[in-house]
């Protein structure tokens, strides 16, 4: 490589250089050798990178598909699709005086690397009739005073696993249950005063996928859209399945329902931490499992 960055400066064969030119150009050799090695090492750092922030993009391009797959084979999530557009209308949309005046409150979601260590509590509650309505019934009053364990369902953020969230500071005021054939919605109710408040969910997380999540750790997860009760029927045949099925059979959760917490964008981003790739739109579609109360 010497050789070569030798040739480059004098240009032309060593012999035919003149001694009082050598001499004049010895002392840069040094020097034109240093710069060549750093412009090899800048290209390489700048490959480098250009290729993280291809893998970056690649995963933020991915998880509104991966998302949407997931969803097209999950039952329970297409009713609920079903259920957005029969509801949809102009009464039900969203005002310009709620987003002004709507309230936000921050869920911060704790990690949890072993649920089983937990002695959590179901949704059957004594003088409960079982049915989807009471379960989300059960849901807001358990949850002014313990902490709600759920898991990640779709495939975007199941790598996440097991989170611990407190909704104790949070109200349920001016949301309206919406009971379907075979759900019960918890859901805002954009017409009420005052304005339902919007719950945001972010955590602290060290299972890094993407690399912007080094610097901040801090991830917002998305809003609550609504919450989803229904019954729950164990007919998955896979071995994830299959292994959460025991493990809600040994803490003596197998309960008749289910609650999910179904998140989507927020409906006002002013205050939300800045988006390193603005030319894309943040994937806030996510939805949570609730597996058990943990009292405080």
């Amino acid at each position: 490589f010497e050789d070569l960055i030798m040739v480059c400066v004098l240009w032309r064969r060593p012999d035919l250089v003149p001694d009082e030119v050598k001499e004049a150009r010895a002392s840069r050799m040094e020097e034109a050798v240093l710069v060549a090695h750093s412009i090899t090492v800048l290209n390489l750092l700048s490959h480098a990178v250009g290729r993280t922030k291809k893998f970056d993009i690649q995963a933020l391009v991915r998880m509104p598909k991966n998302f949407k797959e997931w969803s097209v084979g999950d039952a329970q999530y297409q009713r609920r699709i079903h259920h957005k557009r029969s509801t949809q209308n102009a009464s039900k949309e969203i005002s310009s005086w709620m987003l002004v005046n709507q309230p936000k409150r921050a869920v911060y979601l704790i990690e949890v690397a072993d649920p089983s260590l937990f002695n959590l509590q179901s949704f059957e509650m004594k003088g409960m009739f079982p049915d989807p309505q009471n379960a989300i019934l059960s849901f807001m009053k358990r949850a002014k005073d313990h902490r709600i364990l759920c898991r990640f369902l779709d495939e975007g953020h199941t790598y996440l696993g097991y989170v611990l969230a407190d909704f104790k500071e949070c109200s349920f005021q001016s949301w309206e249950t919406i009971a379907a054939d075979l759900d019960t919605f918890l859901e805002p109710n954009p017409d009420a005063r005052p304005a339902p408040e919007e719950i945001l969910l972010s955590m602290k997380t060290l299972k890094v996928q993407r690399s912007f999540e080094k610097t901040d750790p801090r991830m917002v997860i998305g809003s609550v859209q609504d919450l989803q009760a229904f019954r729950q029927i164990w007919d998955s045949k896979s071995e994830e399945a299959q292994a959460h099925a025991s493990f809600l059979r040994a803490k003596g959760l197998e309960s008749k329902y289910q609650v999910r917490l179904n998140l989507g964008a927020p409906r006002n981003r002013i205050g939300l931490e800045a988006w390193p790739y603005p030319g894309l739109p943040p994937c806030y579609d996510c939805v949570l499992e609730v597996l058990g109360f943990v009292a405080f």
